[in-house]
């Protein structure tokens, strides 16, 4: 028998799995030439900001904007703010080096707002890819001048006045993944799948409960993917008994799927699993033939 799965990735998010028998640096605005002398002081009215951007080198997706005079920014700011952002500074896999800065100029006193984004995460059908050419990044801290004092409401957010010279950095690390399997069910058999997740990305689309999945994916017994440390993975598995009013017993009526347990880092109980990533790698779901 076949696997069958459902995964839709939209805004919000809507996943799905059933289970079958085998189961560079841009800037954009106030950004100009150095006038910077060897000691690293400021010269006239002007002051520079130094950004810079760390990780892995193979990273997708780690980026920090930057609002000059315009508040405390959130990501929900972001997400009606046009344009989003008066300068930016992504890390790329192109790079090569893991890290990335650009200095940039303002007039002394300018009000500056930062806000690191990262990947969005993912859930898919199938294994990964082998090699994997790509981890999504995760938000870790910021560092450099005097920036504890400046971290907004949302710990990827700062908010500060350029007085003087300042560097800060944005430090980023790789997602974790987790792999979800299912050994055994076939039809009235599947996994429900929530995802309770703070994400630091722009716009701040959310995670939603999803439905049983219908769609069939041959020869595939896995769900895999990533998200920030931290979230929450919830699985909660729906068998015959609970799709069917009929019992099982009457081998005439075809297979009868059942839950039996979990393996794996599954936390919970019965018939609910819950995985934290970043703590979790790996669930798998066992169901039996009743009939």
């Amino acid at each position: 028998m076949r696997l069958k799965w459902l995964l839709i990735m939209l805004a919000p998010l809507s996943i799905g799995m059933d289970c079958q028998t085998s189961m560079s640096g841009v800037g954009n605005g106030d950004m100009f030439p150095s006038n910077n002398n060897d000691n690293g002081s400021t010269s006239g009215d002007t002051v520079t900001l130094t950004l810079r951007l760390t990780g892995p080198v193979d990273g997708g997706f780690a980026r920090v904007y930057g609002i000059k005079n315009d508040g405390p920014q959130t990501h929900a700011d972001l997400d009606v703010r046009v344009p989003q952002y008066d300068f930016q500074l992504s890390l790329g896999k192109a790079i090569g080096t893991g890290m990335i800065e650009q200095p940039y100029q303002f007039e002394k006193g300018t009000q500056i707002a930062l806000v690191a984004v990262e990947s969005d995460g993912f859930l898919a059908p199938g294994g990964p890819p082998d090699p994997i050419d790509s981890v999504p990044m995760q938000f870790v801290s910021w560092e450099g001048d005097n920036v504890t004092a400046d971290i907004g409401p949302n710990p990827a957010t700062l908010y500060f006045t350029l007085d003087s010279d300042r560097t800060i950095e944005a430090a980023f690390a790789p997602m974790h993944p987790i792999v979800i399997t299912c050994d055994g069910g076939g039809p009235h058999s599947g996994v429900l799948i929530d995802v309770a997740v703070d994400r630091y990305i722009v716009p701040p689309r959310p995670v939603e409960s999803s439905g049983t999945g219908v769609s069939s994916v041959a020869d595939e017994n896995v769900l895999w993917g990533y998200y920030r440390d931290g979230a929450v993975l919830t699985l909660t598995l729906k068998d015959y008994i609970d799709n069917n009013s009929a019992s099982c017993g009457n081998p005439s009526l075809g297979p009868c799927f059942v839950f039996v347990t979990w393996n794996g880092d599954c936390l919970g109980s019965g018939k609910i699993c819950n995985l934290t990533f970043g703590q979790a790698s790996d669930a798998k779901v066992i169901l039996q033939d009743q009939n």
